[in-house]
């Protein structure tokens, strides 16, 4: 078995320290330049699905308030219809029932939505997933109008 004279070990050493040396520095030079800072500016433009927003529009005194709103890709519209008959049979009336309203619905004048009649405070969702402007409609009232701007 040959044995490594002193001087070629002491080298052999201090070459492996050196090695060593030289790994851990790039790995903790690489190691910064990577992870998550918390600065993603390339983030997302639309936020994911579980992260939807809701936009609401009430439907009172035969008007959709706001008439018109503007809302980001992905959001959903909520029309909710408060055009009670007596405001206060909404807090006194059966759970089980509507209170007395004038119904009304939502209809998209393209035709790609119809929300059926909306009684007392029923609701209709949309969610937007194209940018554009929608106009709609109350096909019970035709006075009644509305817009959503999606950008």
């Amino acid at each position: 078995m040959s044995r490594l004279a002193p001087a070629t070990a002491r080298c052999s050493w201090r070459r492996a320290a050196l090695v060593f040396l030289v790994l851990l520095a790039a790995s903790v030079a690489l190691g910064a330049c990577g992870g998550d800072d918390g600065n993603d500016i390339t983030g997302p433009t639309t936020p994911p699905p579980d992260e939807v927003q809701v936009s609401t529009v009430s439907i009172q005194d035969l008007a959709y308030d706001p008439p018109t709103i503007t809302v980001p890709v992905n959001n959903q519209v909520e029309w909710t219809n408060k055009d009670l008959d007596d405001p206060e049979s909404a807090i006194t009336g059966s759970p089980d029932s509507s209170p007395p309203a004038t119904e009304h619905t939502v209809v998209f004048d393209d035709g790609s939505y119809d929300s059926g009649p909306l009684e007392g405070l029923a609701t209709a969702t949309f969610t937007f997933l194209e940018p554009g402007t929608y106009a709609y409609h109350c096909s019970i009232h035709s006075s009644m109008t509305g817009t959503v701007v999606v950008t």
